[in-house]
């Protein structure tokens, strides 16, 4: 975009009217449009590189003159009466000047073939209260309650377009944009063809959405050619921009940019693993990269953030900061901590699952966290805002949403998810931690917009974090388990009480709880009419010390056992040692397993291979192992005739090895089945023998175990 600058004027009233003019119908510019043009770059010839948050500028006047500004509490300063002289509104202008800049991601500026850089970025330290910053807040009331506001100016119509859109209300967001692009249609051509992208936009979600009632309104946004609109609105000026924003280059090249990152920071992974090591920017690239595709949309009020194309961006940002932070401490230049701008990218836009996935490739345990926010927005406080600013939130969505707006409490319980997650992986002291739960556990116990699926990431966070925990608030998390509907059958209660054994060496229940837990389990639920699942029990009974209670749940589990035989049930009680292995019941477990002759796994069906391994026959041998039972027994001769794989198992002493196939021994083993192993010294050689030829992790994890706590040679034998 190239403007007209009088360079007779000072360098500030340049500098100044270039910027204004600019930004007069945008407020975020693609830097390759910014840079190129005077007074950031004084010779046609110079290419201005920006990486890293630099901007490198040839024009010695610009650079001087930015280097003389002083940043303090009273605002900005600047040295030196040259500056000064013969400029109106001085601290007016320098004010915007920084502005603009910082909010373009221009944070340092290079000098041209030196080594010169200065630093110009303005730290907000200033809490603001519109709408959106509500919203990035995580307080809902106060957008909702903000959307009755009528617009008074453009600026405002846009801001409540955009809320409106990230809220779920696409047809109100819609109404919006329609009246912004009636208005700007004449005078404002950018602004005019933002308001048609985002409407072309609004389609699709309207129509996913809203058909039903919203015909007319979705051919009118289908109709929408943005071909059209590029023609229509261009100018010598702001062809390139549009261009830009109509085509969807902002994506492309941002994706394009950061696989290229990502990829250079794990190769840096790798090659850090086997002892390399190496100084570079990839990962202030990675982050300089997404921020400006992140503060383009969202300060251009651009719809696309919504799209799986940038839940994909997202997903790749996120897996380079962590291969990044999983560097060893020698890699000088990886990601030292995770920031509020970063933790803030993750929640809204993050998945708790694909963070979790990230972890465990990088063999990521906890996340250093540092705040850098100080304006209402840093982690600690999207915690508070989302876990105490609950109350009466759903009256109020009722309020100020439109009937069909499922999207809303889709996000709320994304966002909820991705703290949870955040809350688990990080770094956070053990009384803020202990602070979290109590006011997570208040929040699970009274407030009713958190789906059932998503209680995963609770029993996630009580797993990461029970050690900081309180025994009474992880007792109150087994008891959100059963007194509230929805929450039954999540698990929490398991979780809750490994948690309290593994702090505190044994569970003493109350016997108000253990006769609730009681009732829970083995009575039909007088909540939700079902069964809940008797296998937490056997967790309760090795993991307390009063003879009452294990009697009790014995007793309980024999009874259960004996009116409906339950085949899961059995395998858990006998392998953690609540019943004992009797010939009755034993008989009516191997009835129960035995495959159907048209029995198929969901997998075979859709394969259209023919099972070969049944998992109920691996927990039968799991026992049998454990047990040392008889295993030439007739009774077991239907499952020896079901595989290669069975025949050798049930029958391991008289096996013709030549058939043996090593990687058999890990596709399901227990330390019973290692066990068993270990009694067979020609499985260990022929698992060696197999690794001298092939490389296999999984049967080198056999092989360690095989040797341990032996001194047979397999060699030998």
């Amino acid at each position: 975009m190239k403007i007209y600058v009088d360079r007779n004027k000072h360098i500030i009233d340049q500098t100044y009217d270039y910027l204004k003019n600019i930004f007069n119908e945008i407020n975020f510019l693609p830097i390759h449009l910014l840079k190129n043009a005077y007074p950031i770059k004084s010779s046609e010839l110079f290419y201005s590189h920006y990486s890293s948050f630099t901007l490198s500028t040839d024009n010695d006047e610009l650079f001087e003159l930015l280097s003389s500004v002083e940043f303090n509490n009273e605002g900005i300063k600047i040295r030196g009466r040259k500056y000064i002289k013969g400029v109106r509104d001085l601290q007016r202008k320098l004010e915007f000047i920084i502005s603009i800049l910082n909010c373009n991601l221009v944070f340092n500026l290079r000098l041209k073939d030196s080594n010169k850089v200065i630093s110009i970025r303005k730290e907000i330290t200033d809490s603001c209260n519109c709408i959106s910053c509500y919203f990035n807040k995580l307080d809902f009331h106060s957008v909702f309650s903000g959307l009755n506001v009528k617009p008074k100016k453009l600026k405002d119509r846009l801001v409540l377009a955009s809320i409106n859109y990230k809220l779920g209300n696409y047809v109100e967001s819609a109404r919006h944009y329609t009246v912004i692009a009636n208005i700007s249609h004449k005078n404002s051509r950018i602004r005019y063809a933002i308001s048609q992208y985002n409407l072309s936009k609004l389609y699709v979600f309207i129509k996913n959405n809203y058909w039903k009632n919203n015909k007319e309104l979705l051919e009118q946004l289908k109709s929408i050619d943005l071909d059209s609109v590029f023609q229509k609105s261009k100018t010598e000026h702001n062809k390139d921009l549009l261009n830009w924003i109509l085509h969807t280059k902002f994506y492309s090249i941002s994706k394009d940019n950061i696989s290229k990152t990502v990829g250079k920071i794990r190769d840096h992974y790798f090659s850090q693993k086997k002892g390399g090591w190496s100084s570079n920017n990839y990962v202030v690239e990675l982050i300089n990269e997404y921020a400006t595709i992140d503060t383009f949309l969202n300060s251009n009020y651009i719809i696309f953030d919504n799209f799986s194309e940038y839940q994909d961006l997202t997903n790749l940002f996120v897996e380079g900061l962590i291969c990044s932070f999983s560097m060893n401490e020698r890699q000088t230049t990886k990601i030292q901590f995770f920031d509020d701008w970063i933790i803030q990218r993750i929640v809204f836009h993050g998945m708790a699952d694909e963070f979790i996935k990230y972890c465990d490739r990088y063999e990521v345990n906890s996340i250093k966290y540092q705040k850098t926010v100080y304006n209402g927005s840093s982690f600690i406080e999207l915690i508070d805002n989302f876990l105490l600013n609950s109350d009466n939130l759903r009256p109020t969505y009722e309020n100020f949403s439109e009937k069909q707006n499922r999207r809303f409490w889709i996000n709320y319980n994304k966002y909820f998810s991705n703290l949870l997650i955040l809350i688990a992986y990080c770094d956070l002291d053990c009384d803020k931690t202990k602070d979290i739960s109590n006011k997570l556990l208040h929040y699970l116990q009274e407030e009713d917009y958190i789906y059932p699926l998503n209680m995963k990431y609770v029993r996630i966070f009580l797993s990461r974090k029970g050690q900081y925990i309180d025994k009474d608030v992880l007792f109150g998390f087994i008891q959100v388990e059963y007194k509230k509907e929805k929450f039954h059958n999540q698990n929490l209660i398991k979780t809750a009480i490994h948690e309290i054994k593994n702090q505190f060496k044994k569970v003493d229940l109350s016997n108000q709880i253990f006769s609730e837990l009681l009732s829970y389990i083995f009575d039909d639920c007088t909540s939700c009419g079902g069964k809940h699942d008797a296998d937490v029990m056997l967790d309760i009974y090795n993991s307390v010390d009063d003879i009452e209670i294990k009697k009790e749940i014995h007793y309980q589990i024999q009874k259960q056992l004996q009116n409906k035989f339950d085949s899961n049930l059995y395998y858990l009680s006998v392998m953690t040692n609540v019943i004992v292995l009797d010939q009755n019941l034993f008989k009516s477990y191997i009835d129960a397993i035995k495959p159907r002759e048209n029995q198929r796994s969901f997998e075979s069906i859709f394969s259209d291979v023919k099972d070969t391994r049944f998992h109920q026959v691996n927990n039968l041998l799991d026992i049998c192992f454990k047990y040392d039972v008889d295993l030439t027994d007739s009774k077991f001769d239907d499952y020896r005739m079901l595989d290669v794989y069975y025949e050798w198992l049930f029958n391991m002493d008289k096996y013709d090895y030549s058939k043996f196939n090593p990687i058999w021994t890990y596709e399901y083993w227990t330390i019973h089945y290692i066990a068993q192993y270990r009694k067979h010294p020609l499985i260990l050689k022929k698992v060696i023998e197999y690794l001298d030829k092939t490389k296999d992790n999984n049967l080198e994890r056999i092989a360690y175990e095989l040797f341990k706590n032996t001194n047979n040679n397999a060699y030998d034998t």
